[in-house]
Parts: structure tokens; sequence; C-alpha cells
């Protein structure tokens, strides 16, 4: 877990300007987070296949350069970097 620590003469007021942008940064990355995994469901719906299996073939070079497959892996790539940061804003304590 993240500690967010504030020193200063307004604490309490900083806290909750801080806790509110956390919180609205929670939220849009929560969005991002839809709307990757709506891509991502295309994208498996249109070539009959999920994304984990996609993804392995893909990094290994059995899945050529084709443009689709590109954007389909940077969609993969952007969900778990959109997870992360939502787990990392979720679990940070503001004291």
């Amino acid at each position: 877990m993240s500690k967010i620590i504030i020193n200063s003469e307004s604490t309490e007021e900083l806290k909750t300007l801080v806790k509110g942008a956390l919180e609205s940064e929670i939220k849009f990355v929560a969005i991002g987070l839809k709307k990757t995994k709506e891509h991502l469901k295309s994208y498996e719906d249109k070539f009959k296949v999920d994304s984990e299996t996609f993804y392995k073939k893909y990094t290994s070079g059995g899945m050529g350069d084709d443009i689709e497959y590109i954007r389909w892996a940077g969609e993969i790539e952007t969900l778990r970097k959109l997870e992360k940061n939502y787990k990392d804003l979720s679990e940070a304590e503001v004291c």
C-alpha cells in the first residue's frame, strides 16, 4: 500500500483535496478499463480467440505484424497498465 503523507498548515483541507483528486482519477481509470475491455471483446469476437491466447502467440512472433494485431496487443498492454494504476490508486492512503 502506498501512503501519501501531507504536512501543511492546512493539512485537513489539503487531505480532502488530495482524496477528491484520487477518487476522480480512480473513476477516470475505471472508465478507461471499461472501454479497453470492450475493445478487447470486439477483437476476440472478430478473431474467435481470447486475448491471452492471442497475446502469447503474438509476443512469440507467431501472429505476424498485421496492423490489427498490433492494435490488439496495444489494447492488452493498455489494460495491464490501467489495472495496475487502478490497484495502486485504490490502495493509496492519504495520511
